[in-house]
C-alpha cells in the first residue's frame, strides 16, 4: 500500500514539474547566412521539447535594420515555428541579430546584409 502511495505521489510531482517547466527555446536558425539589404530571410525558432497544449508564445526581436513579428506561437505538440525577417534596403553592409526570448532562456542567430547595386558602402 505504501509503494502505491509513493508511486502516486511521484507521478503527481513529475506531472507538476513538467507543467511548471514548459518547453524552452533551444536555438534560432536562418535559412541563409547573408542577403542583400532589402531582401527577406526565414528564421526558425527551435524548442527543446514539444510545445504544450494551447501552443507556446515566444517573443521575437531583431536589430533596427530588420523587422520581425513581436511574437510567434509554436503550435501544440510541435518543436519549431518559422517566421519572416524583413530587412531595410537602406541598411547597407552590416550584420543583424535575430533573437527568440523567454524569461528563462534566449537564443539568437546573425544575418549578414550587403549593399545592393548603387548603394555600395565603404565599410
Amino acid at each position: 500500500m505504501k509503494t502505491v502511495r509513493n508511486l502516486l505521489l511521484a507521478l503527481l510531482f513529475t506531472t507538476a514539474l513538467a507543467s511548471a517547466n514548459p518547453a524552452q527555446v533551444q536555438s534560432v536558425t536562418l535559412d541563409r547566412t547573408s542577403i542583400q539589404a532589402g531582401q527577406s530571410a526565414t528564421a526558425t525558432v527551435h524548442l527543446d521539447a514539444p510545445a504544450p497544449a494551447g501552443g507556446l508564445q515566444i517573443e521575437v526581436w531583431a536589430d533596427d535594420s530588420a523587422t520581425v513579428p513581436n511574437y510567434v506561437t509554436v503550435p501544440a505538440g510541435q518543436t519549431e515555428v518559422a517566421f519572416t525577417v524583413r530587412t531595410s534596403a537602406e541598411s547597407g553592409n552590416t550584420s543583424i541579430r535575430v533573437a527568440a526570448l523567454q524569461p528563462q532562456t534566449s537564443a539568437s542567430s546573425s544575418l549578414n546584409l550587403y549593399a545592393g547595386q548603387g548603394t555600395l558602402s565603404s565599410k
